[in-house]
């Protein structure tokens, strides 16, 4: 499996922990950290998603800024709660297994928002993208328009952070662009839908009888 990415702008927050990108590269190609030969991925064993609707649901009706901690539990109940070394993450799973997580800023605004989503490569009938493997060759002057092209299929925004002063981290998103085949690649864009840094999984090649 080939990874490659940049560092993590928002690598402090509690968000970003539960999507922690590892194998980070940056586009001089200098290495951020040694890293030992990954853990092969195992076959996709969830279910591919097709009704996106549903999927969005709840993530849609996150406002990102506008809602705060209170008024998620006030409409959705009480949290699933895990403490990360960025800060809380705050989870909720509805009765119909769709859902999304949280981090706040201290006074209690939601900092970001991710979607739940059990294993990424269930987005790849939904994206259905014809070139994950392009995110490979992406530098920061890219643009998401561009990204669209060079990946086709549709982009699927997994998370989105606001813009905190305090670490110097922009409002950036993260998409998705995967298809059946298992490939998946991530892609966070920043200030003017700029390409941040990117990660690439190719697909899982079946398994021998």
């Amino acid at each position: 499996m080939r990874r490659k990415a940049l560092p993590m702008l928002m690598a402090a927050l509690a968000l970003i922990a539960a999507l922690c990108l590892t194998g980070c590269m940056d586009f001089e190609g200098e290495p951020i950290e040694p890293e030992p030969e990954p853990t092969p991925v195992p076959p996709l064993s969830e279910p591919m998603l097709t009704d996106e609707d549903a999927l969005y649901r709840y993530y849609n009706e996150v406002r990102v800024p506008g809602d705060t901690l209170a008024a998620l539990k006030e409409r959705y109940g009480d949290p699933e709660e895990e403490a990360t070394e960025g800060g809380t993450i705050y989870r909720w799973v509805m009765e119909d297994g769709y859902g999304f997580s949280v981090g706040t800023f201290p006074d209690g605004r939601i900092r970001g928002k991710v979607l739940h989503i059990k294993d990424l490569r269930q987005l790849g009938a939904l994206s259905n993208s014809t070139n994950p493997s392009g995110s490979l060759g992406l530098t920061k002057d890219y643009s998401f328009a561009q990204c669209k092209s060079l990946m086709g299929g549709k982009p699927m925004q997994i998370m989105i952070t606001e813009a905190d002063p305090s670490l110097n981290a922009t409002r950036s998103a993260m998409w998705v662009w995967a298809n059946e085949d298992g490939e998946v690649a991530q892609v966070i864009f920043g200030n003017e839908s700029r390409v941040e840094s990117y990660y690439y999984q190719e697909s899982v090649p079946p398994i021998e009888p």
